[in-house]
């Protein structure tokens, strides 16, 4: 063996910093004060008196090694339960909480530095505790359980980076000093198992399907199988939460939960998002987290549930890194109803510090829950919202009344006021209203008032954006949809409408770039997004991929008649620039069939083109095959 390097078993214990990202983004110096504060005044001198030595250290990480696992088990426990007590004056949002990992194994040591298959254990079982837990090994609790008296929750075994075999994993339930076992232990447990066993078969069936509820598929990705190339940015698909309350009228609530953290880290410009829209279609399915990366092309999957009882909610989640097979952070909180808000900015938050995404200046007031703190008018809005999305002029009227109560209970809800501008913007769009013209201007005075209230509302801005261009004023158009992407980053909806506004204006490349954005961040999104992207492919010149999109888009299902004359009309346009007449000439007498309202003055109307001359072109093409 090499000069200095060895090779021996030991006990490994790895510490890290919780949301150490967080804190010292919101306050540098007061979080390096505090850490090095606590590591002088309570973890070195509990690490000496258990007999163990600081072997790495890297910022807020610490790698300590022991000569036993007693001691090192004695150690953890002291350390957490030192820390707690000095956090107990400390407001939550700046305290400085451990996860710790334990393991038995073999190490390689070179000078003072431990490497090794026991080293990455200890690290990864620490990156999976929870929030002030410790995780041990098998190993660790083999050693251990003839000498303390601990409550240890066997979690099954989970695969570990770069370890060929899974580990067998153990949580340490609740804290106290550990004690030697004996006889005065004995009896005091043979006094206990009557209860023990009652306590353990009423909690069984809850407690199993909990945690069999979290456990997720460490299989990672096969990156030849990726259906898009991995973004740049920290990339990420939420799956609708699952609903264990038992009561299905609790669905919403769990999917508008993981709704409201996909919106909030939509927000950022350092985070690739999929689309609710997309991953709303994966509720009640199994899917494993090698699935989802591989058809969204991102890395990152976080799942979770979430269960009401009564004025209290547990909530569970879990973020995997798919492409690596890597669990990377969970946590579980069981809360007051009214504490909802808190504990999705918190989850958010813990996304953003656990992959490593960036966060601009002032964008961490973006993950805040937006505007209301009435969950009422919350939910109301939710649900509002989503009846509006079914597209049909019945089921907007009834959104459109909920979205009215929501802002009834709180009158400066701004993304009510936005969801109103939208359903309004629908009537005059689907030609559901005889009077296009006042469901025109109450969208647009609706989107006026959601962002007086919120300068900063992205979808409200660009359904502005949207209004000016049907009043031909395109210059605006893309200004104020320019302005909607920057507020947010990775929102399909408004890049759909920056590159509508950029259709108009002649800015054909940059449409095709951002109609092509809004389609990976929402594959088979919305038909609109799809047909417009066509509708890029045409101003730019390339009547072949227009012809395709058009094409795909009509092999499913339409959401709108008024949709489906869009697609039909894109097509035909498509297919006369590639010389095919009569089958553009069959495409115009499809739209016609499937909405006979859109004549060729109302397309003329809505498509103010800055190129007159291509707008002129278009509108005699269409003429010359039958549009009336």
């Amino acid at each position: 063996m090499a000069d200095g390097i060895q090779r021996r078993l030991t006990t490994i214990v790895a510490t890290d910093v919780v949301e150490y990202s967080r804190l010292v983004l919101e306050d540098e110096e007061e979080t390096l004060r505090a850490l090095r504060a606590h590591r002088q005044e309570l973890f070195n001198p509990l690490i000496d008196r258990y007999g163990g030595r600081v072997a790495n250290t890297a910022g807020d990480s610490l790698l300590i090694e022991f000569p036993s696992a007693v001691e090192a088990v004695r150690c953890a426990i002291a350390v957490q339960d030192g820390l707690a007590n000095r956090n107990t004056n400390v407001p939550t949002e700046r305290q400085i909480r451990l996860r710790i990992g334990i393991n038995v194994g073999d190490v390689v040591t070179e000078g003072d530095d431990l490497l090794g298959d026991g080293v990455n254990i200890a690290a990864r079982l620490e990156a999976m505790a929870d929030t002030g837990g410790i995780y041990l090994s098998r190993s660790v609790r083999d050693q251990i359980r003839d000498h303390l008296d601990l409550n240890l929750e066997d979690l099954g075994e989970m695969k570990v980076k770069n370890i060929t075999r899974p580990v067998r994993v153990f949580k340490v339930v609740g804290g106290g000093t550990p004690t030697k076992k004996g006889i005065g232990n004995s009896i005091k447990r043979f006094r206990n198992t009557t209860v023990t066993i009652a306590l353990f078969i009423v909690s069984m069936v809850s407690i199993g399907y909990w945690w069999l509820g979290q456990k997720t598929d460490f299989e990672p990705a096969d990156q030849n199988r990726l259906a898009y190339q991995l973004p740049k940015n920290p990339s990420i698909a939420v799956l609708p939460f699952n609903n264990l309350s038992g009561d299905p009228d609790q669905d919403f609530l769990a999917i508008s939960f993981s709704e409201d953290i996909l919106t909030s880290l939509s927000r950022l410009s350092g985070m690739f998002v999929i689309s609710s829209s997309t991953t709303s279609r994966l509720k009640g399915k199994e899917y494993s987290a090698k699935s989802v990366a591989e058809d969204f092309g991102v890395r990152y999957v976080l799942k979770g549930n979430l269960q009401r009882d009564g004025n209290r909610i547990r909530v569970s989640t879990q973020l995997v890194d798919a492409i690596d097979g890597q669990f990377v952070w969970s946590d579980r909180y069981d809360k007051e109803m009214t504490d909802l808000f808190e504990v999705k900015d918190e989850i958010t938050l813990k996304i953003i510090a656990n992959i490593g995404a960036q966060l601009e200046l002032g964008e961490r007031d973006k993950v805040r829950s937006r505007e209301t703190t009435n969950l009422d008018a919350w939910l109301l809005q939710r649900e509002g919202y989503r009846t509006i999305q079914k597209f049909n002029t019945e089921d907007n009227v009834i959104g459109r009344k909920l979205l009215e109560q929501a802002i009834e209970l709180d009158p400066a809800f701004a993304t009510a006021y936005a969801n109103l501008a939208f359903s309004y913007r629908l009537d005059y769009q689907m030609h559901w209203v005889e009077d296009r013209e006042a469901a025109d201007r109450k969208s647009f005075e609706l989107s006026k008032r959601a962002l007086e209230i919120d300068p900063t509302h992205g979808p409200a801005t660009a359904n502005l954006a949207s209004q000016y261009l049907v009043k031909g004023d395109v210059s605006t158009a893309v200004e104020t949809a320019s302005k909607a992407v920057l507020l947010e980053p990775s929102d399909y909806l408004v890049h759909a409408v920056y590159g509508m506004t950029l259709i108009h204006s002649g800015a054909a490349d940059k449409a095709v770039e951002e109609l092509e954005l809004s389609s990976r961040l929402s594959p088979r999104g919305p038909d609109w997004v799809v047909f417009k992207l066509a509708e890029a492919y045409l101003v730019q010149g390339d009547a072949s991929s227009a012809a395709k999109v058009a094409n795909e888009l009509l092999d499913r299902p339409p959401s709108s008649p008024s949709n489906k004359n869009l697609t039909h009309l894109i097509h035909a346009l498509a297919l006369s620039a590639l010389g095919q007449p009569e089958e553009a000439r069959h495409e115009v007498a499809s739209a016609v069939e499937a909405f006979p309202k859109r004549t060729l003055s109302v397309w003329t109307k809505q498509r103010p083109y800055a190129d007159k001359e291509l707008q002129e072109t278009w509108s005699s093409t269409l003429r010359g095959l039958g549009m009336p």
